[in-house]
């Protein structure tokens, strides 16, 4: 071992020698990448980028960042799916290194990014992500729900419905962010998904609440815990349990919290009439594009229920002109 270190080092000093440059490993991109990349995430993202690095280095530790081809991505997927991983899962880890794929063109390290050609042709065969959630709350259902929900669990479901906040962005929510003159919340750009300040509107319920909270709540965040004073935490499942037992009790089908800041962007384009880039702006989605690819579903309802409208219709036209028929003989 000691001789393979000492010709390591004295490869590694010819090369610079002779000005050649040493090929990079995964594991010093890894190393560079979390230094420079992940701090400027989410620690939501950066938690999930862990996860995938924690699988990616199960395959590719040590190895040459020129020896991952298209052959040892292949052969990491089809590790990862005989340990039980899905579709969605495999593709973020393959999301997670494409980005460090990147950032390696960028220092010069690589000339071309394998894992967004690999994930293009897997794409054709089936390795997507999920098709987008369309649960949301329709009217009666909300009303069963918060008509059984305690207190707390009523202010803070009614919020997220008239707000949309993310769950993170809600529970992280200052009271110095609710300014009642304007009726509206300052979402700080520190806890937004997309690192950028947006405001949304108060609509009246929420208001009251806002306006009640700011009234009784202790310490500087608007949600807090009545017994403790503390603020809950966006990792806490407190709120998503309290809602499904709230649910089950009111026999309305299980329902995730991120379904109710679904619930807000359906009602606030069906009923408020607002376009997509309306609600994108509301939501502080990256872009209209996602926006219109979560909410595709509405149009596709919208359209059944024409047809359906247009056959009941003609079922009763029909059934007129067969009672007018039947009178004229």
């Amino acid at each position: 071992q000691a001789q393979e270190r000492r010709d390591r080092i004295l490869a590694d000093l010819n090369a610079g020698r002779w000005g050649e440059q040493r090929d990079k490993t995964f594991n010093e991109a890894v190393s560079k990448w979390i230094d420079t990349h992940l701090p400027n995430l989410k620690p939501k993202s950066v938690m999930r980028y862990r996860v995938s690095l924690t699988h990616l280095l199960e395959d590719f530790d040590g190895v040459p960042l020129k020896d991952i081809t298209s052959s040892k991505l292949s052969d990491f997927e089809a590790r990862r799916r005989k340990a039980g991983a899905t579709n969605p899962t495999i593709r973020r880890d393959l999301d997670c290194l494409s980005s460090l794929f990147s950032s390696c063109e960028e220092w010069e390290w690589l000339d071309s990014n394998p894992a967004l050609g690999y994930k293009r042709k897997r794409a054709r065969k089936g390795l997507k992500e999920s098709p987008p959630k369309t649960r949301y709350l329709s009217l009666h259902e909300e009303d069963l729900v918060l008509e059984d929900a305690t207190a707390i669990l009523y202010r803070a479901a009614a919020f997220a419905i008239d707000t949309g906040l993310r769950k993170e962005e809600q529970f992280s929510l200052l009271k110095s962010d609710i300014d009642l003159v304007k009726g509206v919340i300052n979402v700080r750009p520190e806890i937004t998904k997309t690192t950028r300040a947006r405001q949304v509107p108060l609509l009246p319920r929420a208001l009251e609440i806002a306006k009640y909270l700011l009234e009784s709540t202790r310490g500087p965040y608007l949600f807090t815990s009545p017994t403790t004073g503390k603020r809950y935490s966006e990792k806490s499942n407190t709120f998503y349990a309290r809602l499904q037992r709230t649910a089950k009790k009111a026999g309305v089908r299980p329902l995730s919290w991120h379904d109710l800041r679904r619930t807000c962007a359906c009602r606030l384009l069906q009923e408020h009439g607002m376009t997509m880039h309306e609600v994108s702006l509301w939501l502080g989605h990256q872009s209209i594009q996602t926006t219109e690819r979560a909410y595709a579903f509405l149009e596709q309802e919208q359209l059944r229920r024409v047809n359906e409208n247009a056959e009941i219709n003609s079922t009763q036209d029909r059934a007129s002109l067969r009672a007018s028929n039947s009178n004229k003989k």
